[in-house]
Protein backbone atom coordinates (compact mmCIF):
# COMPACT_ATOMS: atom_id res chain seq x y z
CA UNK A 1 0.00 0.00 0.00
CA UNK A 2 2.81 2.42 0.84
CA UNK A 3 4.48 1.73 -2.50
CA UNK A 4 1.29 2.41 -4.40
CA UNK A 5 0.60 5.64 -2.53
CA UNK A 6 4.15 6.85 -3.04
CA UNK A 7 3.74 6.85 -6.83
CA UNK A 8 0.41 8.65 -6.93
CA UNK A 9 0.13 12.41 -7.26
CA UNK A 10 -3.55 12.42 -6.29
CA UNK A 11 -2.91 12.17 -2.56
CA UNK A 12 -4.84 14.84 -0.68
CA UNK A 13 -2.41 16.65 1.57
CA UNK A 14 -4.48 19.60 2.75
CA UNK A 15 -2.44 22.05 4.82
CA UNK A 16 0.32 19.49 5.38
CA UNK A 17 1.89 19.93 1.94
CA UNK A 18 5.45 19.84 3.30
CA UNK A 19 5.50 16.03 3.26
CA UNK A 20 5.38 14.07 0.04
CA UNK A 21 4.64 10.35 -0.12
CA UNK A 22 8.28 9.71 -0.99
CA UNK A 23 9.48 11.65 2.09
CA UNK A 24 7.02 9.83 4.38
CA UNK A 25 8.23 6.49 3.05
CA UNK A 26 11.86 7.51 3.61
CA UNK A 27 11.14 8.50 7.24
CA UNK A 28 9.25 5.26 7.73
CA UNK A 29 12.30 3.29 6.58
CA UNK A 30 14.56 5.23 8.95
CA UNK A 31 12.25 4.56 11.89
CA UNK A 32 11.96 0.89 10.95
CA UNK A 33 15.75 0.53 10.90
CA UNK A 34 16.07 2.23 14.29
CA UNK A 35 13.40 -0.06 15.76
CA UNK A 36 15.33 -3.01 14.34
CA UNK A 37 18.68 -1.92 15.83
CA UNK A 38 17.49 -1.05 19.37
CA UNK A 39 16.49 -4.63 20.41
CA UNK A 40 19.76 -5.93 18.95
CA UNK A 41 21.80 -3.48 21.05
CA UNK A 42 19.81 -4.35 24.19
CA UNK A 43 20.47 -8.03 23.50
CA UNK A 44 24.21 -7.38 23.12
CA UNK A 45 24.26 -5.43 26.38
CA UNK A 46 22.47 -8.25 28.19
CA UNK A 47 24.84 -10.89 26.86
CA UNK A 48 27.83 -8.74 27.73
CA UNK A 49 26.64 -8.29 31.31
CA UNK A 50 26.17 -12.05 31.70
CA UNK A 51 29.59 -12.81 30.19
CA UNK A 52 31.33 -10.88 32.94
CA UNK A 53 30.44 -13.61 35.45
CA UNK A 54 32.74 -16.60 35.81
CA UNK A 55 30.99 -19.39 37.79
CA UNK A 56 27.31 -19.08 36.91
CA UNK A 57 25.01 -16.94 34.89
CA UNK A 58 24.91 -14.36 37.72
CA UNK A 59 28.43 -14.86 38.96
CA UNK A 60 29.77 -16.31 42.20
CA UNK A 61 27.65 -15.34 45.18
CA UNK A 62 25.44 -12.91 43.29
CA UNK A 63 21.67 -12.89 43.59
CA UNK A 64 19.16 -11.51 41.10
CA UNK A 65 17.84 -8.01 41.72
CA UNK A 66 14.17 -8.77 42.42
CA UNK A 67 13.18 -5.10 42.70
CA UNK A 68 14.46 -4.47 39.19
CA UNK A 69 12.84 -7.65 37.86
CA UNK A 70 9.46 -6.77 39.42
CA UNK A 71 9.69 -3.25 38.02
CA UNK A 72 10.31 -4.57 34.51
CA UNK A 73 7.41 -7.00 34.85
CA UNK A 74 4.97 -4.30 36.00
CA UNK A 75 6.13 -1.94 33.25
CA UNK A 76 5.67 -4.67 30.60
CA UNK A 77 2.17 -5.52 31.78
CA UNK A 78 1.19 -1.84 31.97
CA UNK A 79 2.49 -1.37 28.42
CA UNK A 80 0.43 -4.30 27.12
CA UNK A 81 -2.74 -3.21 28.95
CA UNK A 82 -2.57 0.56 28.34
CA UNK A 83 -0.32 1.50 25.44
CA UNK A 84 -1.19 -1.22 22.90
CA UNK A 85 -4.97 -0.56 22.91
CA UNK A 86 -4.36 3.20 22.97
CA UNK A 87 -2.12 2.90 19.91
CA UNK A 88 -4.92 1.24 17.94
CA UNK A 89 -7.25 4.09 18.90
CA UNK A 90 -4.73 6.78 17.93
CA UNK A 91 -3.98 5.00 14.65
CA UNK A 92 -7.67 4.97 13.76
CA UNK A 93 -7.74 8.75 14.27
CA UNK A 94 -4.87 9.25 11.80
CA UNK A 95 -6.52 6.95 9.22
CA UNK A 96 -9.93 8.62 9.58
CA UNK A 97 -9.92 9.72 5.91
CA UNK A 98 -9.26 6.17 4.78
CA UNK A 99 -12.44 4.94 6.42
CA UNK A 100 -14.40 7.59 4.49
CA UNK A 101 -12.87 6.44 1.19
CA UNK A 102 -10.35 9.28 0.95
CA UNK A 103 -6.58 9.16 0.71
CA UNK A 104 -4.55 9.65 3.85
CA UNK A 105 -1.94 12.40 3.80
CA UNK A 106 1.67 11.20 3.91
CA UNK A 107 2.28 12.80 7.31
CA UNK A 108 -0.80 11.18 8.85
CA UNK A 109 0.15 7.84 7.28
CA UNK A 110 3.61 8.06 8.82
CA UNK A 111 2.29 9.06 12.25
CA UNK A 112 -0.34 6.32 12.17
CA UNK A 113 2.17 3.64 11.26
CA UNK A 114 4.68 4.71 13.89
Amino acid sequence: MATLASHGEHVHMGSKAAWTPKLALRYAWYCWLVMLVIPFLVFLGTVWSFMSSSDSILGAGQRPNMDLANGWFIASVAYMVLIVPASFFVRSRFFRGYWRGECVSPRDYFKGMM
